[in-house]
Formats: C-alpha cells, sequence, structure tokens
C-alpha cells in the first residue's frame, strides 16, 4: 500500500514506496514496495506550489495525487487538500483508493498498489504539471 498525507505545512509524506534523488535532483523516482519506509517532499509553504505524486505510468495505468496545504484565515487556519485523478484521459486508475483521517490537519490518500509500480514525486506550480527545479 502506498500512503500520501501532509506533515506540517510543508512536507508531504509517501509511505511504502523507496524514491532516490532528493535533494539533488528535482524528481524523487522510484518504486513501491512491503516494508518499504517513508519519504518526505519538502514543498507546499508556498501559497501557487503543490506536491504532486505519480503512481504507475500512462501506458499500464494509474494516478496522480496532488497535494496542496490550504490556509484560509479566519475559517481555516490550515489544512491540507488532497485529490486523486487518472494519469490520462482513458487510462485506468487500477487499484482501489480510500481517503481516511491521518492528522488534525490532513487527510491521508492510500492506494492498494502491488510492489515494484513506478512512482514519482515532485512540486508543480498550481495549475501545471511542470517539475520545478530545485534552485
Amino acid at each position: 500500500m502506498l500512503k500520501v498525507y501532509g506533515a506540517s505545512d510543508d512536507l508531504i509524506e509517501i509511505e511504502g514506496a523507496d524514491l532516490d534523488g532528493f535533494p539533488d535532483e528535482p524528481v524523487l523516482t522510484g518504486t513501491t514496495g512491503k516494508g518499504k519506509g517513508s519519504e518526505e517532499l519538502g514543498t507546499c509553504a508556498e501559497d501557487d506550489v503543490m506536491g504532486v505524486v505519480e503512481v504507475g505510468t500512462k501506458e499500464t495505468g494509474g494516478c496522480r495525487i496532488r497535494a496542496m496545504y490550504t490556509v484560509c484565515l479566519p475559517f481555516n487556519p490550515g489544512v491540507w487538500a488532497l485529490s486523486v485523478e487518472q494519469l490520462e484521459e482513458e487510462t485506468p486508475l487500477m487499484w482501489p483508493v480510500r481517503v481516511v483521517e491521518q492528522h488534525q490537519y490532513s487527510v491521508a490518500v492510500e492506494v492498494d498498489v502491488p510492489d515494484g509500480v513506478p512512482v514519482r514525486a515532485f512540486m508543480a506550480k498550481i495549475g501545471k504539471d511542470e517539475v520545478m527545479g530545485n534552485d
């Protein structure tokens, strides 16, 4: 199982995958698997930045999880918003997906994905899927 949720106001936790690349590369890549640890994607302290986690491929199917820290004072002092979508039109979602409570400030998206599935994680500007650099 892969689990994605917000931590604090600027980190995304990714459990169930080993990812390589950070902090030298703007994209973390790896695979899912039992016993794999937790990875962090530093992101979302800026208003126009979101974290993106892609599970699977456009050719085989999978999902994209977007995570954004939202603040709307005085009504909302800050919570994480997570969404799930297909990787591309007419591409199947492939695995069951659940939204569960993780913290008082974040839900978690759980994906029942098998071992060995490719995972990519990166920061992007809201409204775009372009990878942001790490400078």
